[in-house]
Formats: structure tokens, C-alpha cells, sequence
């Protein structure tokens, strides 16, 4: 079976090799104007002949006309069955490829290269396609995707590499790995190349021939028990070296924590206050009255009402709780009260008026009236909410002697 698949194989590269010979032989003849007009006259006369004829009986009577020359042998071109006609045609072929003016450049060559002729079922082979042509030419580089025949399956192809060399000659260069999952002798088929546009400038490769072998079998052998699994050794240098380089990250992200945090821009502290010797809730109380007293929002100075609004409950905040709430946000002091223990229902309307504050001094908000007072009684019931009685000291009566 594989002696008839080797000649098989065999009988197809000859043909593609004859193939490819006759048409680089042709491609040859186009470039030399006398071979060229030598093959045309020659053609030329022998159809000349072939025109000198007079009908002369043939089998069962019937008339053909038979060249005058190659009637006197006794055997016609036309009386040769199928070969004379096969002759006829590949004659007009011939005459029209050689009346057409070539002009296809002499230099250039293709080149399919394989870097091994025989493998292993499904083992893998690098095949080089190669172009070297004139600067100035254009080829049509084949575009082969999944296979370039039924048993040749292409695995991976780069793109074409285009490279100038010193000569001043283009060259491309493809390489393709290819392999087969079939075994016996197959063929590499010629890949075409066109140059030019030009159907009559077309090149091809050279059919190669391939054996793909089987994996041997031992087929009379004794059967084996399935191998154990292989114990991969323990890696040390593997471990140390990913192990220091975890160490390495980690000091430096270290680093840079300590410079962050070292040249960082910290807030400024500024020194609290000295308390008044009066209560807070008292100062807060006597300035929210002068605040009323004031009518500013009623006189269309809703912008100062809020200012003076905020520092005071501000200024009572950072008395009563010791936070320094005229150098901190909105969201920051409530932030600080909710952490020093107060309930949600006193902060959650201490914010509300807070943030209308904001909206009032910043934004160009202007609240209606009900907005105004209700933002004060806010303040006015968050002070007396919150405030915080001083206890009496106890009498100490002198005992009478």
C-alpha cells in the first residue's frame, strides 16, 4: 500500500516539475525577440502546410482532409484520434503566447523553501516563500488561510516581509509552518505568484514531495501498565527568587508611604481658643438675640444673617465641645460631633441649617422667610438642646464653737 501511495506521489511530482518546466521555458522564450519570432514562424508554417489539402477517403468511406506533405507518410495529424487534436490546440497555444509581447522582468524569482521533507504525523515543518523581483514591480502574494491542499494544514504564516537589497532587488519573504495529519507521501503544489497585473507574468514553485511517517508501534509487544506521574523536584532558587522580589516591593511601597506621609502638606493646627469664664450657651444665646434684633434678612441682607448665623453656632460648637468648627466644613463638623457621641436627632437639623448657611454665602442662594426662621429656631433649639448647666457649688456652713 505505501510502495502504490510513493508512486502515486511520484507520478504527480513529475508531472508538476514537466509542468512547471515547460512554463519557465516558455516565460524564457517570451523574453528573447528572435526566439520568440524563430517559434512563430515555425508555427506559422506548419499550419501553412497544414492548409495544402484534398479530401482523400478515410474509414467506412467518409472524407477528410489530409495535409498534401504528411499524406504521403501515409498518417495525418487529424487522423491520429485524440492526440492530433490535443497537438492542434497545444499548437494555437503556442502562437498565441508567442505573438503576445512579453514584458515580464528577467530577473525575477520565487523560491518555496522547506526546512525538513520528512516528519512525523503532526509534528511541524517551516516552509519559506521567497520573491525576488525589481524595484518598481507589484506582485500578487498568494493568500493561503487554513490549508494549501486537503493533507497540508497551515499552522501559523507571518506577513510578508518586504526587504531592499543592495543590488537595488525587491525581496519578500513569508514563512508558514504547516504540518498533516495523514501519513504517506504527498506533494507540495506549485504557489502561483502574478506580477504586474499581468496574467502572462506568473511564476510558480517548485513541487516538492513530503513523507509524513507514523509513530511506530510495537505491535507483538507486551502490554504496559500506565506510567506514574513524574514528581516535579522542589524548586528553591524558584521561591527564594520570587520571595525577595515580593520583599523588594513591599520595602519600597514602604518608602513610599514614609516620604508621602514625611513631605505631605498637613493641615495647619491652630491653637484653641482660651474659653470665656461665661458659659457658652449664654454668649450664643445673647448673640442670637442681637442677630434678631438686627432684622438683616427683612432688610434684604439675607448673605450677612447666614454669616453671622454660622459663626455663632460655629463659635458655640468649638466652646462646648472643644472642635474647631469656624476652621472646618460643613460635612467635617458634623463629621466630628457624630463621632464625640451626639444623637442624630440633634445633628441631623444642625446640618440642614448648616448647609443653607453655605448655599446663602456661596452659591448666591437667597432662602424665602419661613427658610430664614426656621434656620433660626434651628440654631436657637440646638443651643438650648445641647447646653449645659453649671452646677452649684454647695454652702459650707462654719460650726459655731
Amino acid at each position: 500500500m505505501m510502495g502504490l501511495k510513493l508512486q502515486v506521489a511520484s507520478f504527480k511530482l513529475r508531472e508538476l516539475r514537466w509542468r512547471a518546466f515547460v512554463a519557465r521555458a516558455l516565460s524564457w522564450m517570451l523574453l528573447f525577440p528572435r526566439w520568440r519570432a524563430f517559434a512563430t514562424r515555425a508555427l506559422l508554417r506548419l499550419f501553412a502546410n497544414a492548409s495544402q489539402t484534398r479530401p482523400s477517403r478515410g474509414i467506412a468511406g467518409s472524407t477528410v482532409s489530409v495535409p498534401t506533405r504528411l499524406r504521403r507518410g501515409g498518417v495525418s495529424p487529424f487522423q491520429m484520434g485524440g492526440r492530433g487534436g490535443q497537438f492542434t490546440t497545444l499548437a494555437m497555444t503556442l502562437l498565441f503566447i508567442l505573438i503576445t509581447p512579453a514584458t515580464f522582468a528577467q530577473n525575477a524569482n520565487v523560491k518555496a523553501v522547506l526546512d525538513s521533507q520528512k516528519i512525523l504525523i503532526g509534528d511541524q515543518m517551516n516552509l519559506d516563500l521567497t520573491v525576488e523581483m525589481e524595484t518598481g514591480s507589484t506582485v500578487d502574494w498568494p493568500v493561503l488561510k487554513d490549508t494549501i491542499t486537503g493533507q497540508l494544514e497551515i499552522v501559523q504564516a507571518s506577513v510578508p516581509d518586504t526587504m531592499l537589497k543592495e543590488t537595488g532587488e525587491t525581496v519578500i519573504h513569508q514563512r508558514m509552518v504547516i504540518t498533516s495529519f495523514d501519513t504517506g507521501y504527498m506533494v507540495l503544489p506549485p504557489i502561483r505568484f502574478l506580477f504586474n497585473d499581468d496574467t502572462l507574468q506568473v511564476l510558480s514553485t517548485e513541487p516538492q514531495l513530503i513523507f509524513v511517517g507514523d509513530i511506530p508501534v510495537q505491535m507483538e509487544a507486551e502490554i504496559m501498565d500506565i506510567k506514574e506521574p513524574y514528581d516535579v523536584p522542589y524548586n528553591w532558587r524558584k521561591w527564594i527568587k520570587w520571595g525577595l522580589l515580593a520583599w523588594l516591593i513591599l520595602g519600597l511601597i514602604a518608602i513610599a508611604v514614609y516620604i508621602w506621609e514625611k513631605h505631605r502638606k498637613k493641615p495647619v493646627e491652630s491653637a484653641m481658643r482660651p474659653k470665656p469664664k461665661r458659659p457658652a450657651h449664654e454668649i450664643a444665646l445673647e448673640k442670637l438675640e442681637g442677630l434678631r434684633l438686627k432684622k438683616l434678612w427683612q432688610n434684604d441682607r439675607t448673605k450677612e444673617f447666614y454669616i453671622e448665623l454660622s459663626d455663632i453656632i460655629r463659635e458655640y460648637i468649638e466652646f462646648r465641645f472643644d472642635i474647631l468648627a469656624l476652621e472646618m466644613t460643613t460635612d467635617e463638623t458634623v463629621h466630628a460631633l457624630r463621632r464625640d457621641g451626639m444623637e442624630e436627632e440633634k445633628v441631623s437639623p444642625l446640618r440642614k441649617m448648616l448647609v443653607m448657611a453655605d448655599l446663602a454665602k456661596f452659591a448666591k442662594y437667597r432662602p424665602v422667610a419661613n427658610e430664614n426662621e426656621r434656620c433660626f429656631d434651628i440654631a436657637r433649639s440646638f443651643i438650648s438642646n445641647t447646653l449645659v448647666m453649671p452646677l452649684d457649688e454647695p454652702e459650707t456652713k462654719e460650726e459655731q464653737p
